[in-house]
């Protein structure tokens, strides 16, 4: 949250596996009118099993994040340090990935992701895509419960400024498709 000091490193990505705290982020999208009844119900069902699946996609997406919070906190004025060691890290688990032949992970880390990792801000949130295999909603859940955590806003509140091509792309490959804004 926004007054909340710096998390540590596995503090972070233990959170991000908290199945409490993500109930949470669940009721607050709902109570926001983010989810449907139904939808939550949905999420609420097969989040468990989602979370359990998708671990090594959300130790990358700590990792993503843990450079935003060293980004935000050990610099605090304008360098584009994100948008240079987020690509490196896909980049580089690519790679290795190709090495020791294991395409299932590789996958994780696609040209997708490489391109997304790219934009500022929008890419600590890259390693949502892969989480789209799962579920749209899982995808919206994560980039919904990042920005809580660091920033007590919603997504949609936190794009508000940025350019409309940004937010584009961010609702392309955030937002679900039923409940995805048109942005003109």
């Amino acid at each position: 949250m926004a007054n909340k000091t710096p998390k540590s490193k596995k503090r972070l990505i233990q959170e991000l596996h908290h199945i409490p705290s993500l109930h949470e982020t669940i009721v607050r999208m709902a109570l926001e009118g983010r989810l449907s009844k139904e939808r939550e119900e949905h999420v609420r069902i097969h989040l468990e099993e989602w979370v359990t699946d998708s671990k090594y996609i959300l130790l990358n997406l700590g990792i993503h994040m843990t450079m935003g919070l060293v980004r935000f906190t050990a610099f605090p004025f304008p360098l584009p340090i994100g948008s240079t060691l987020r690509p490196i890290w896909v980049m580089a688990n690519r790679m290795y990935c190709n090495i020791i032949w294991d395409m299932r992970r590789k996958s994780v880390h696609s040209m997708t992701v490489l391109l997304f990792s790219i934009i500022p801000f929008l890419g600590y949130f890259a390693y949502t895509i892969p989480l789209r295999k799962k579920s749209e909603y899982l995808a919206y859940l994560y980039a919904q419960h990042i920005s809580y955590m660091f920033y007590d806003k919603n997504l949609e509140e936190k794009l508000k400024k940025v350019p409309r091509f940004i937010k584009k792309i961010a609702n392309a490959l955030l937002v679900p498709a039923e409940i995805r804004p048109t942005i003109k």
